[in-house]
């Protein structure tokens, strides 16, 4: 379902990437849904009316990261080589291949660090903006209505990034919802978590649980949850100033940075020509959000206008915030917020493994849950007392399904009996905290 699209800038990228002379790359993968349309009018695109440019549109296949990392950058490159502005890299930790971007000049990110608020100093405690995308948030901070000052912190240091935050006297502060957490002594040792106006959040979803934590840990601080990612190379969706100061996390689209924006069984696809080197068209991003106020049954209305974005709710990444198993969707926030019963401080010492096992009440294939917690979250005297009580909440607490608590599944056979194991480091480790793993294949 196209929930946004301005067909204008839609019909002229698609005939940028047809006609191009430095990259087929589109057009290749393109030829059996653009053929006819193609043939009729001598290689180029052009539409009787906007229904007809709509229904080509959803017929083109999707574009998905294993198509970009298996392709040379060279090979989809879409201007020269001497209008390369900078190139990134990320090192695939969710899906184990390294991804590498050429970028041009962006004319215009249409987004203000401050979100509205009057804040000045912004800690930057993010892999993203620390290692590829600095320059281009320096850039955004000066173009900003009131100029801000960026202030690049180390995230692999954080005793240090604190005494950094004293030294600017930072008020803001750019990072995930782990870090953040776990900065939060070294600031108050080394700063004033008093002084924190403002924490912007991305990359990990920021659940209940952890919004009351950060709640907790920066008194004066208002949370604004975005949406990012480095394929994409900005921050492109944000609370707006009211949500922010009644604590919602809404995501309000800057449409003038997309070109096109669909919901695939909740899944966003992203058709973007912000970076001219390499524009996105149809891009899965894994990532799921819900439509605010939108009944589910109501999802498939195609009679909306799609000249205006609606308001959305992010709904998890897959593989790293849900995955589905045996048919079952597997959520880390509801595993969070049984978890918060017991130890609100878990933070990010646990790590939920699913395995494929048989049932010997029902000799069908069933779920197998391995649980591990740090050795060092645990007192070694409390081993046993913490793994009773991490247990009984999981079993009582914890929907497994719509209906059904763990226990209850467990009872039916749907599930076996969870197993606590305490390690020294947790076995998944990347830098998106992932606090679920799926073995089933």
């Amino acid at each position: 379902m196209i929930i946004y699209a301005n067909l204008e800038k839609l019909e002229a990228l698609l005939n940028r990437v047809i006609e191009s002379s430095c990259s087929d790359f589109y057009k290749k993968n393109y030829l059996i849904a653009l053929g006819q349309v193609l043939l009729k009018n001598k290689n180029n695109l052009s539409f009787n009316n906007s229904s007809e440019l709509v229904n080509m549109f959803e017929k083109l296949p999707f574009l998905m990261r294993q198509n970009i990392t298996s392709t040379h950058p060279n090979e989809r490159l879409y201007i020269n080589r001497d209008q390369i502005e900078f190139i990134s890299y990320t090192s695939g930790t969710t899906d184990g291949k390294p991804l590498i971007l050429y970028w041009g000049h962006v004319d215009n990110y249409f987004y203000d660090p401050s979100l509205g608020l009057d804040v000045q100093n912004i800690l930057i405690l993010h892999p993203a903006l620390n290692k590829n995308f600095g320059h281009t948030f320096v850039r955004q901070c000066r173009e900003a209505k009131k100029p801000l000052t960026p202030i690049f912190a180390d995230y692999q240091n954080l005793e240090q990034s604190a005494v950094l935050a004293s030294a600017t006297s930072a008020d803001t502060i750019y990072t995930t919802p782990t870090l953040a957490e776990h900065i939060a002594d070294h600031i108050n040792k080394k700063y004033d978590s008093h002084k924190i106006k403002l924490l912007v959040l991305f990359s990990e979803t920021l659940t209940s649980t952890k919004r009351k934590v950060l709640e907790s840990r920066y008194p004066n601080a208002k949370i604004a949850n975005v949406y990012a990612s480095s394929e994409i190379g900005q921050i492109l969706m944000y609370p707006s100033i009211d949500d922010i100061q009644g604590k919602i996390d809404l995501m309000h689209m800057q449409t003038e940075a997309v070109v096109a924006a669909e919901l695939i069984d909740g899944e966003l696809i992203l058709t973007m020509e912000q970076n001219k080197a390499f524009p996105l068209i149809r891009y899965k991003t894994g990532d799921f959000f819900k439509i605010f106020g939108q009944d589910p049954e109501d999802s498939k209305d195609s009679a909306r206008d799609i000249s205006t974005c609606p308001i959305l709710q992010w709904d998890g990444r897959m593989d790293v915030d849900k995955i589905r198993v045996n048919g079952l969707e597997i959520k880390s926030e509801d595993i969070e917020q049984a978890l918060s019963s017991c130890r609100n401080d878990i933070g990010t010492n646990y790590q939920f493994h699913f395995y494929s096992a048989l049932s010997p009440q029902t000799n069908k294939e069933t779920i197998k849950i391995v649980i591990e917690i740090s050795k060092n979250f645990i007192n070694e005297f409390s081993k046993r007392e913490a793994e009773e009580k991490i247990l009984q909440a999981l079993l009582d607490k914890w929907y497994f399904t719509a209906n059904a608590t763990l226990q209850t599944a467990v009872d039916k056979g749907l599930a076996l009996q969870p197993e606590i194991h305490f390690v020294e480091n947790l076995s998944v480790q990347t830098q998106k905290t992932r606090h679920i793993v799926s073995h089933i294949k």
